[in-house]
């Protein structure tokens, strides 16, 4: 049995589509140039999404300690696995709360040591 060949959509669909994407990237690009703080790409200080990921699974292994196992070092306590992995989340939070201080006008001209100071007292 021979089958036909089937038939694409209307091409004006396909345009339609296209249209509404150039102009959805045309409100974000337009909404970019706003200058709001959001806006500022600073990438060596904004807060690592990969590091806030790692807070984020590290506080899921305290919060579900059988459930999750660390590769990286072996305990034999949970006692133990829950204090290395809490040390391990202030420490990273302290960084990423250190970049983030920067945002708030009373910090973006401070130098490091006072923002470290503020991120280790939040």
């Amino acid at each position: 049995m021979m089958m036909e060949p089937c038939q694409t959509g209307d091409m004006s669909s396909f345009e339609e589509i296209d249209k509404d994407m150039s102009e959805l990237a045309e409100q974000l690009l337009s909404d970019y140039k706003l200058n709001r703080d959001i806006d500022t790409i600073r990438m060596s200080e904004i807060p690592d999404q990969k590091a806030i990921k790692e807070i984020i699974r590290e506080l899921m292994m305290v919060l579900l300690p059988g459930y999750y196992r660390e590769k990286s070092y072996r305990t034999y306590s949970v006692e133990k696995k829950i204090s290395v992995i809490l040390e391990d989340v202030m420490y990273m939070m302290t960084k990423q709360i250190e970049k983030a201080l920067l945002y708030r006008q009373e910090f973006e001209d401070t130098c490091i040591a006072l923002r470290q100071d503020e991120a280790k007292k939040s």
